[in-house]
């Protein structure tokens, strides 16, 4: 179900879907308890609902961002990640904003979570530094720099020989490369040895194995949906820019022409 209404060129929250945020509103007394909303305008944490959700959804990612750390009350109306009401208002947000990101976010990822990792703008998520090897690796879903992933994942062969991680636990993680080049995230390992080792029966060991097995076959299925797409945008960026200087050195080429025929006709 759509929790958007388009009208013309505007995008308007379904009246139906904020009944969530009324149990979000504040009471005067919850405003005036709030520290951080001393130098706000009353009329802003007074603000009806759908009127908050119509003007935040004309709102850029970044102005969202900004507006949610105003206040605890702002925060509470743009982090919820169970309204259905501020998830339309994020969503509404990345598809005006964000061409690139058309695609829906992941399983159990959030409309805010999702289109921050994809702001490759701030940097690597983890040292902050914007570098050109800055980007999403999807299996594991975080945004990070060359130097970040290396020192965060570790080499199949590695985790398999010298650290002797059984093959049942690494067979149930994603991993990125082919083989024994395979990189595995460190801290998903970690978790994953923490949470087989607090099972004690072998009926629970196996079906939480399965249940992980499911849940990696479609994350890293996800993964590879979203790589191609992005090679696919990448191959289509190229291929326009190539199109265009076609056409300029094919028009160049016309004026010549024509400036020889004229020069030919005159000639005679």
């Amino acid at each position: 179900m759509s929790y958007i209404k388009k009208k013309g060129n505007n995008t308007n929250i379904n009246s139906n879907t904020v009944s969530d945020y009324n149990n979000q509103t504040m009471n005067n007394n919850d405003i005036n308890n709030d520290t951080q909303t001393s130098y706000i305008s009353p009329s802003i944490l007074t603000i009806p609902p759908e009127i908050f959700a119509e003007i935040s959804i004309n709102l850029s990612p970044i102005d969202l961002i900004s507006l949610s750390q105003v206040c605890n009350h702002l925060r509470s109306l743009l982090c919820s990640t169970s309204s259905q009401t501020t998830q339309a208002i994020w969503r509404a947000s990345r598809l005006l904003f964000m061409p690139r990101l058309q695609m829906a976010p992941p399983d159990g990822m959030d409309e805010k979570s999702y289109i921050e990792l994809n702001m490759l703008e701030r940097g690597c998520q983890f040292c902050g530094h914007p570098d050109d090897t800055v980007k999403v690796i999807w299996v594991f879903r975080v945004r990070t720099c060359g130097v970040c992933l290396d020192g965060r994942t570790a080499r199949y062969f590695d985790l398999a020989v010298k650290e002797d991680i059984p093959d049942h636990i690494l067979a149930i993680l994603p991993y990125t490369g082919n083989h024994a080049d395979r990189l595995y995230w460190r801290d998903n390992v970690i978790s994953a040895m923490q949470e087989y080792e607090k099972l004690t029966t072998e009926e629970d060991r196996h079906n939480w194995l399965v249940k992980k097995k499911l849940a990696n076959v479609n994350r890293m299925s996800d993964a590879t949906v979203r790589e191609d797409a992005l090679i696919e945008q990448e191959w289509n960026k190229n291929w326009r820019f190539i199109h265009s200087r076609m056409e300029i050195v094919l028009r160049k080429l016309q004026e010549q022409l024509n400036l020889l025929q004229d020069l030919a006709e005159l000639s005679d």
